[in-house]
């Protein structure tokens, strides 16, 4: 039973461990790279409301308006 349990765990531990891969280098270094720039946000407060004659509550919650886009740059 004991060397049953000694195989197993052998093949456990070796069917884990595994050799690190190595990475190609790449052609061009991250300075080559275009950046993105950050998109510009506007966050607006939307106060609660009653509508429909009092009948329904709106709590109040942001509103992120997006104004400008993430662009491509040099």
């Amino acid at each position: 039973m004991s060397q049953l349990l000694i195989a197993t765990l052998v093949l456990l531990l070796s069917a884990c461990q595994s050799n690190p891969k190595t990475k190609a280098a790449p052609d061009k270094t991250d300075a080559d790279a275009p950046k993105l720039t950050k998109p510009v946000v506007r966050k607006i407060w939307v106060p609660p409301q009653i509508e429909d004659d009092g009948k329904v509550f709106r709590d109040g919650h942001y509103k992120y308006l997006l104004e400008r886009e993430s662009v491509w740059s040099r």
